[in-house]
Order: structure tokens, then C-alpha cells, then sequence
């Protein structure tokens, strides 16, 4: 029987060619993966790696060069184009289309009737994308660049699209500063910034939304909003505990500027109250114990390769955490209506284990490092090891959290919060 086994791992990267540094290089290795893309059937790649060698100094030269021994890869460039202008996926698809296009045509690769039709088969489709709502085109995209969107009827479908979005405030994306830009170009006595004005108290506007260009353009409503934004709190604990309270308080700010906690109850202030009916925290003090793997529990080729014979694979395991089982209520109210009356109960835990001092030692007693796992139950003991993250400490912050967004879900207070 060996006594020892050779375990060797080559890795080789054949054939890998490394990308090229000077610029004429560059673009003759785009020039000829063009080739083997065409011949591969896959043009959209070929046509990527076009635009990559017409960005290099030489890249123009070399790629009319190719194109003119292989005439029919401009038929297939000219096709692959036009079928993705045809069948527009995204926004991004449809200024790539167009940009690669221009690029090619500024080239003096194809006759100007070819760039021509793809940007009229682009056109199209986008239209249709813009009446459908397929792509959602924005006030925000730079949609100058097609005639189809910048056109009257184009852009106030633009313009609308744009509006109705902000009126649902989970819907994205939100171009508020656009549409502001937007009926500003338009003149005060636009059509559209009637449109808007008329349109504000519907918009859902949030706080972050409110910029000193929107207050500028509508500076009564801006005012109005902020005030109407403010929900004020009035905050307390039962039994008493000022700690909690104050912990609490932070957490909700924290959550929504919206959020004003307020020392005393007035009539449009929303009374929170926090009741610790159970809370009961256990720390698990932390042991050390030293774990024994028997010759005959380790990995055959380990112990045949790493291991004298008869020899022991020992690590020292350590463990602790702590438990917190708590049940606090929750309950709200706001110009003596019951807005919330919630119970919240369970347990957290945040234990922590490691390994260490991973050992071989030998039936003389001779004990050497260990840098490998003996067993599959090793590894997932110990390749999954965490450090104390602060103990009973800890769980009190994520209770405190735990409770502030349950506050924060109260339905009031979540359309406030959500306004943010």
C-alpha cells in the first residue's frame, strides 16, 4: 500500500488569447471575432464588436477593409438591424439601434438609403411603443433624438404618461424635476402647467420631491404640502421607561422626516402608546470544548495525506448567545378614535459559535496544525462560524426596531412614512 498520494491541480488556459493593448490591434481583433461571429450565425454580436473596433483610430479602415471581401456581412448587418428596429425589447435597445446605425453611417459603410430605412423602421416602432405603452418613454429619456416622440402629439403623450405616474406613489419611474422643466419650457400659460397646477393636490407628492425649484414654480402649494406632510406624535411607555421611549422616538425619525414626535397631545397629534407586557432576556454563557475526530471518522484520502497513522483531529468549539422573549401592545389613537390596538409576541435569539485551533495529534502525544476540515460535519460546524455581535445588547436594538416599524405600519402613519 502507498504511503503517500500526489495530488496535483494544473489549470491551463489553451488557446486564450490576451486582448491586445495598442488601438490598431484592438480593432483587428474586433475585426476578426466580426468574422467568426458572421460565420457563428450570430450577427448581434458581430455588430457589437463593429462599434467597438469603429471606436478605435484604425478601426474604420479595417472594418470597410473586411466588409469589402465579404459583401454579403453587410446584407446581414443591414438585416440584423432592421429586425431589431422592428422589435424594440427596451429603451436602452432603441438608442443602441439608432447610435450603432450612426456610427456605421458616418463610417461610409453602407449607402445613406440603408441607414435611411432603419432609422424609419426605428421611428415606427417607436410610436407604437409610445401609443401602447409598451416602454414607458418619459419626460426624463432623451427623446429628442426621434423625430416620432418629439413630435406635438408624441410628447404630450410623453407629458401625460409622465403625469399619471406621479398620482401613484409606488409606481417609478418619478420625473418630477423633468415635468417641472418640462411645463416651465411650456410658459405659465401653457396648456400643460394648467394641466399641472390643477393636478398638484392629486400628485402625492413626496418631501424629497419638494426642491427649491418646485417651491419657485409652485410656491403656495410647496407650503401647504410640507405641513400637510408632518404627522405629529405623541409618544409613551407602560410602565414608564424614558430609555425605551427615547430609543423608539430615534427609530421612527429615523424611518420618516415625516415623523414629528412631540412632547404633548393637541388635537391632530396621534397618541402611541407602548405596553411591555413580557420581556425576558437569557444569556447563554459562552464554553469552550475541545471536539475529538477519530482516524477512522476523517475523510479517507485526508487522513491517508495529512495525517500520521492512528492520529487524532481535535478543534476547540465555542458557543454562546443570548434569548429575548418579549410581548409588548401597540395602540394608537388621534382625535379620540382607535387607530391601532395590535399585539406583538415572540422570541429572538443571536447565538454565535467558532472554531479554532484545529489540531492533529499524533498516538505519542505529538500535537501539529491542522489547515483543513476533517469531515463534512466539521465543515459545517465550523466554515459557518460568527463572532459575538453583542449579545443581549444587540437583541434589544433589533426589538426596538421590531416595534418602531409596527408603529410605522399603522395606517396613518404608513401614508405618512410613504410620502418620505
Amino acid at each position: 500500500m502507498k504511503n503517500w498520494f500526489l495530488a496535483l491541480l494544473i489549470s491551463t488556459l489553451a488557446g486564450c488569447a490576451t486582448f491586445p493593448k495598442s488601438p490598431d490591434d484592438q480593432a483587428m481583433y474586433y475585426a476578426d471575432k466580426i468574422e467568426q461571429q458572421y460565420k457563428s450565425g450570430n450577427p448581434l454580436d458581430a455588430c457589437l464588436n463593429m462599434t467597438s473596433a469603429l471606436a478605435q483610430p484604425s478601426g474604420k479602415a479595417q472594418i470597410k477593409s473586411f466588409l469589402a471581401k465579404n459583401p454579403i456581412y453587410v446584407k446581414q448587418l443591414e438585416d440584423s438591424l432592421l429586425n431589431r428596429a422592428r422589435a424594440l425589447t427596451s429603451k436602452y435597445e432603441a438608442f443602441d439601434v439608432l447610435n450603432t446605425t450612426r456610427e456605421i453611417s458616418d463610417a461610409g459603410i453602407w449607402r445613406s438609403s440603408s441607414s435611411n430605412a432603419i432609422v424609419s423602421e426605428l421611428n415606427a416602432s417607436i410610436s407604437k411603443s409610445n401609443v401602447t405603452n409598451s416602454l414607458d418613454w418619459m419626460l426624463g429619456d432623451d427623446y429628442s433624438k426621434f423625430t416620432s416622440l418629439s413630435s406635438t402629439e408624441g410628447e404630450d403623450l410623453i407629458f401625460h404618461r409622465t403625469l399619471n405616474i406621479l398620482k401613484d406613489t409606488k409606481r417609478v419611474p418619478r420625473q418630477v424635476n423633468a415635468l417641472l422643466k418640462f411645463v416651465e419650457s411650456k410658459g405659465r400659460n401653457s396648456s400643460q402647467f394648467t394641466e399641472v397646477f390643477n393636478a398638484l393636490p392629486q400628485l402625492n407628492i413626496k418631501r424629497s420631491e419638494l426642491t427649491d425649484e418646485f417651491s419657485r414654480i409652485f410656491p403656495a402649494f410647496t407650503q401647504e404640502r410640507l405641513a400637510n406632510l408632518s404627522l405629529k406624535i405623541k409618544l409613551h411607555c407602560q410602565p414608564q421607561d424614558r430609555l425605551l421611549q427615547e430609543d423608539i422616538a430615534a427609530k421612527l425619525k429615523g424611518l420618516s422626516n415625516n415623523f414629528i414626535i412631540v412632547p404633548e397631545l393637541d388635537s391632530d397629534t396621534v397618541d402611541v402608546v407602548v405596553e411591555k407586557l413580557r420581556h425576558d432576556e437569557r444569556a447563554i454563557p459562552e464554553r469552550t470544548q475541545t471536539v475529538t475526530v477519530s482516524d477512522t471518522e476523517v475523510d479517507l484520502l485526508k487522513a491517508a495525506l495529512l495525517m500520521p497513522r492512528n492520529a487524532s483531529y481535535l478543534y476547540d468549539y465555542t458557543s454562546g448567545g443570548a434569548n429575548l422573549e418579549y410581548g409588548y401592545a401597540i395602540k394608537a389613537s388621534r382625535k379620540g378614535g382607535v387607530l391601532a390596538d395590535e399585539l406583538i409576541r415572540d422570541k429572538l435569539s443571536n447565538t454565535y459559535h467558532s472554531c479554532s485551533n484545529m489540531r492533529v495529534q499524533n498516538v505519542f502525544g505529538g500535537v501539529q496544525g491542522a489547515k483543513f476540515y476533517a469531515n463534512d460535519d466539521v465543515r459545517a460546524k465550523c466554515s459557518g462560524s460568527n463572532q459575538n455581535n453583542g449579545g443581549v445588547e444587540k437583541l434589544r436594538q433589533d426589538l426596538i426596531d421590531i416595534i418602531a416599524r409596527k408603529i410605522a405600519d399603522i395606517p396613518l402613519l404608513a401614508k405618512t412614512r410613504d410620502l418620505n
